[in-house]
């Protein structure tokens, strides 16, 4: 039996148990603007290889995507997405047999401050990304996600 002794192994002790959370997500469903951000997401998640990642031009067609499973999902959203913006998509979500509680929320946008943050963690989305982001912070942002369970 191995034991954690130093704050190295307390670093891969809990990002192991972070990647254990995303392997929970059945699939991440990823809605979001702007060449930059769609590509690292893109390239992110391959690395992810364990998860089935499905992209969407649409916040409809993210969610007629969600509401065809009951599967754990982690939903990438852009708050400003034309058509159906962040806060219209949470409360579509809402409005859905079992109320999107097989779902995490990942909410990007640009210059968010600290009330809009706040607004959409009561909203329930889990973490919050401000764009332009990076592997890092979209690694954190995933990683501070709790899956529903």
């Amino acid at each position: 039996m191995s034991t954690i002794s130093t704050n190295e192994d307390i670093h891969k002790f809990i990002h192991n148990i972070n990647e254990l959370y995303l392997l929970q997500a059945t699939r991440v469903l990823v809605c979001v603007e702007g060449f930059a951000a769609k590509k690292l997401l893109a390239s992110w998640l391959d690395k992810k290889r364990y998860v089935k990642a499905m992209h969407f031009e649409t916040g409809d067609d993210l969610i007629r995507a969600f509401a065809e499973s009951s599967d754990k999902t982690i939903l990438v959203y852009d708050l400003k997405t034309p058509g159906r913006n962040g806060l219209e998509m949470i409360s579509v979500l809402r409005k859905l047999p079992g109320g999107g509680k097989n779902a995490s929320i990942i909410m990007c946008g640009d210059n968010l401050n600290f009330q809009a943050i706040e607004k959409l963690q009561k909203l329930g989305v889990g973490a919050v990304l401000n764009k332009p982001f990076n592997e890092e912070q979209l690694s954190s942002a995933f990683k501070s996600l709790s899956m529903p369970y």
